[in-house]
């Protein structure tokens, strides 16, 4: 349930932010992907939400590192929504 919250108030406050939010991005979105792990769909929901909050403030090429390190992962939850995410 803190996860959930947490990712539904990043997903705030890059909206809220937009571009300020920048500098903060890539750490983010790494933390986020490290989470899709999670089962519960509130939670799973709750980061996508906030993922998808947080791109408008960075590129893709500042988080492909991040991005090739989720495929790589062995878990098949953070493979797929990484790819859900792109």
């Amino acid at each position: 349930m803190v996860v959930a919250l947490g990712g539904r108030l990043l997903g705030m406050i890059a909206s809220g932010l937009r571009s300020k939010f920048q500098p903060y991005a890539v750490a983010c979105v790494q933390a986020i992907l490290e989470k899709f792990k999670e089962k519960k769909t509130n939670v799973v929901t709750a980061l996508r939400d906030a993922i998808d909050a947080i791109y408008p403030s960075t590129n893709l090429e500042a988080i492909m590192e991040d991005m090739l390190a989720a495929f790589d992962n062995k878990n098949p939850s953070i493979k797929a929504e990484s790819a859900i995410f792109l």
